[in-house]
This record gives C-alpha cells, structure tokens and sequence, in this order.
C-alpha cells in the first residue's frame, strides 16, 4: 500500500492547540478528571499540537515516562536538529552534564564524544502491517521490523573521517545512546506511537467517538500486542510537505469498522508512513 497524503492533514508549520472543556474524564484512564494539556506529538519531537485538559496527573507521569525514553532514541538526531524538549530552569542547565554519545571502533572499544562531532544517521524503521486489520490473532511480539531508510545527517561523512582520525579507527559503529545507561527500549517508542495517535484521534473525532482499542499500551497493561494495532505501509511514501505528519481516516485498509490513524515522524527525512488502529466504530 503506498500512501497518498489526505487535505485534511493536520499541518505542523504552526502551533496548533485543540481545545477541550475542563471536568471531562482524561483521556486515557476514563476515571480522573483530564486537567493537563497533552502535546499530541511530544515536544522532544518537536511537536507543535497539543489538547487542552486530556489526561489526569498519573496519567501524564506515565505518558511523559515511556515518551522520555523512547526520545532518547532519537537524541543524537534531535541535537543536531536543534530539536530541544521541555524547557530546564537555568540551575538545572548549569547543573546538567555535557551529551556524550557512544561510538565503537574497530569492533573493540567503545569511546563517548560530544554531539557536535558525533556522525548522526537516523534509521527508518518499516513494521508489518497492522494484525488486526487481517482478523488475525493478536501475539505479543516485540515490534520489530526492516529498514525502510537510513538518513545521513548533514556533515556525516566529515565527522566520520575526522572521529576515524583522532581515534586511529578504521572502523566506526554508530551506537549514540547506551542503552545499558537506563532504561530503553522499543516497546516505548510502540507506545509512544499509539499516544500520539489516540490523543490525535480524540482531539479529532472527540473522546468516546469511538471504542478505543490501545489505551493498555498507553497505560502499561500487558500484553500490549503492538504488532495488532501498530504497522507500516507497503511502497514508498509520496514527498513530504512537513516535518511530521499525521491524520485520521480509513487510507484504503477497506476496515471501515476501525479508526485508523495515519503517522509520519520526520517525514521531511523520507521516514516511513505508520499506521494505527486505535478504536473501533461504534455499532450503530
């Protein structure tokens, strides 16, 4: 499936905020009352879209969590970007300690350097498509899959060579973030995926337009079948015309009892176009 870019794409040249009324349950646990603005897109990501009065306190720690993680992921890319997360007081910039970012030479030593002479490259990664959209069975297998796209960031090749020199490597793996440093891992970046689509999807269609399908993941109840709800599209995706990109419709899936929403991180470096199911259509 090759995917085709909607008019009703929601842009992200400009701040945009969706307005919800307060008193109304958060979005995610049903329960509290929603009093936190979400950014639908974290803003390590450099989100601009955000939902007024969406999630309950417990919720927001939990979404800012697995989001935290999986954006480190992405850190080497978001430094040379100039992408920066939530703004840090000025004693907590003085006392944070300079980025490192971990290479491997010659398949033996490992040595850290600073990110302005890290080689950064961003792998796209390309997912199976969406389980559920078949009528399989869900498994509760890692989300995993092939790469789409490897993107060189500028300076690369000179920081390569010159990282190559000062070391005396002949050979270079780029690592970036060591994930033996604290806790990552891909099922953060699943359920980032499916927080940036749902709160989207409500922020769209409207809370309890539709039955939601992954609030679990969100709220970290197993098993979270990532691999059910979360998939890639077949083919190449048309030229991007935004940084990210992101909208709610049917795509051609011929699953008009499901809402899906379509997702484009960095899409403005030829990323791979991500599908998630996130509810289903009310029966009427």
């Amino acid at each position: 499936m090759t995917a085709s870019l909607s008019q009703t794409m929601t842009r992200m040249n400009r701040q945009q905020v969706f307005r919800r009324e307060p008193g109304q349950p958060c979005i995610y646990c049903g329960i509290r009352l929603g009093a936190t603005t979400e950014h639908i897109i974290p803003e390590a990501f450099g989100g601009r879209l955000t939902l007024e009065n969406a999630s309950c306190a417990d919720c927001a720690n939990e979404t800012h969590a697995f989001e935290g993680h999986a954006g480190r992921l992405f850190l080497p890319l978001r430094r040379q970007l100039n992408i920066r997360g939530k703004r840090r007081s000025g004693k907590a910039r003085l006392l944070r300690k300079p980025e490192q970012f971990t290479l491997r030479l010659d398949d033996i030593r490992r040595v850290k350097v600073p990110s302005d002479e890290f080689p950064s490259l961003l792998v796209h990664l390309s997912f199976p498509p969406p389980t559920i959209l078949f009528g399989l069975p869900p498994n509760d297998d890692p989300l995993a899959g092939s790469i789409h796209h490897i993107e060189l960031m500028p300076e690369f090749g000179e920081r390569l060579n010159a990282v190559k020199r000062k070391y005396r490597a002949n050979k270079v793996e780029i690592i970036g973030m060591d994930a033996s440093a604290e806790r990552m891992s891909y099922d953060d970046l699943g359920r980032t995926l499916a927080k940036i689509a749902y709160s989207y999807g409500v922020a769209i269609k409207g809370y309890r337009a539709f039955v939601p399908l992954v609030t679990h993941i969100i709220l970290n109840k197993r098993p979270f079948n990532l691999n059910h709800f979360i998939g890639s599209a077949f083919g190449t995706p048309n030229p991007a015309i935004d940084m990210h990109e992101i909208d709610v419709g049917d795509f051609g899936w011929n699953a008009p009892e499901f809402v899906i929403v379509r997702l484009r991180l960095f899409a403005n470096l030829q990323s791979q176009t991500h599908y998630i199911v996130i509810g289903r259509q009310h029966q009427p």
